[in-house]
């Protein structure tokens, strides 16, 4: 079964939290979550990043990145580093 909906526009932090083989790794960029009509089946969002888009990709096809990732609602960038900083986890941030 999939659910299908649009999620609220507003402002977002696109993240991932990967692992290298080794290691965990977070991937993070912010962005504006657009009004978006449903032209596909799911749960979707079009995100007008804040970052190069172009280099956002580079970075994950580069560097191995998993390809599903997580949108959580707000620019949470802070709490993002305080938790990688904590748990030892590099963060690549997007800008």
């Amino acid at each position: 079964m999939t659910a299908g909906f649009a999620l609220k526009p507003g402002r977002v932090t696109v993240l991932r939290l990967g692992d290298d083989g080794q290691n965990l790794r977070m991937l993070a960029t912010t962005g504006q979550s657009l009004e978006t009509e449903m032209d596909v089946r799911g749960t979707l969002a079009r995100v007008a990043f804040d970052s190069n888009v172009v280099a956002f990709l580079d970075e994950m096809l580069s560097h191995g990145w998993e390809h599903h990732l997580i949108m959580a609602y707000g620019e949470i960038v802070p709490e993002l580093e305080l938790l990688c900083r904590t748990l030892h986890v590099p963060l690549t941030l997007v800008k």
